[in-house]
């Protein structure tokens, strides 16, 4: 038993909570506390790609285990989640020092990823492509399923002309995540711009498309029960105006 435990804390203890729930489920499997708290941290890890680290504290308040050390690493997280969003407001009102200060201080295998992809964010503030590189490179070292990271890179590939590298970064995170409007619209950019014209104005569709959808379930999750139907139907006018102007703005 101890033997087993030690397979799968290891995988934990390195960022990997997905291989370690499998682990757990293939050997020990016998407390369904100890799983339901593995299974929280494939949900954080999930909310963190959609760079949502309050979802994913809100994930982890909702779990105990009996197992000591888990309890530690859970305590650990709630402190830490909570530095992640403080370093993502700041990015989100353009403050990358605060951003980066705060990033400094996380040291969870299961937030690294993020943390490192939130840092190449801080970096391309700074205008330290070289460095934001290396940490989006970093950050899908970690984990390779981090379809912003992947989309990132994609991103300087795009900035640099590399059309050819950028397009294969955004084909990449769209078959993680062929919801991820981000990368459908800069794979348009990356298309018109190797003059594949029917290929872009495909992937413009898309990236209206998931836009939209997404818009449209935080209508209902913000207004539920009230009628919405004109505010939907202006906000999509607007999204689609916006990638539309961002589109043209890329588009040589």
């Amino acid at each position: 038993m101890e033997e087993h435990q030690a397979i799968w804390q290891q995988a934990l203890e390195q960022g990997n909570p997905s291989e370690a729930l499998n682990l757990y489920r293939t050997t020990d499997g016998s407390d369904e506390t100890t799983e339901g708290v593995l299974e929280s941290f494939v949900k954080i890890q999930t909310f963190l790609r959609e760079k949502n680290p309050a979802k994913a504290r809100e994930v982890l308040s909702k779990q105990t285990t009996t197992l000591e050390w888990l309890e530690e690493i859970k305590n650990d997280l709630k402190v830490q989640l909570t530095t992640l969003e403080e370093a993502t407001k700041a990015l989100d009102k353009h403050d990358p020092d605060t951003a980066l200060d705060r990033l400094n201080t996380i040291t969870s295998p299961l937030l690294l990823a993020e943390a490192e992809t939130l840092r190449g964010t801080a970096l391309i503030y700074h205008n330290d492509t070289v460095g934001a590189k290396a940490a989006f490179e970093r950050a899908v070292s970690r984990d390779p399923n981090h379809y912003r990271a992947i989309t990132n890179l994609g991103n300087l590939a795009l900035e640099a002309n590399n059309l050819d590298e950028a397009i294969l970064k955004y084909e990449h995170a769209l078959k993680l995540n062929e919801n991820f409007a981000n990368a459908h619209h800069n794979l348009a950019v990356a298309y018109r711009k190797k003059g594949m014209v029917s290929k872009s104005v495909s992937e413009l569709k898309k990236a209206q498309r998931v836009s939209q959808q997404k818009l449209r379930e935080e209508a209902r999750q913000m207004f539920k029960g009230r009628q919405t139907t004109k505010y939907l139907r202006w906000l999509l006018i607007a999204v689609a105006a916006i990638i539309l102007y961002l589109f043209i703005q890329r588009t040589p």
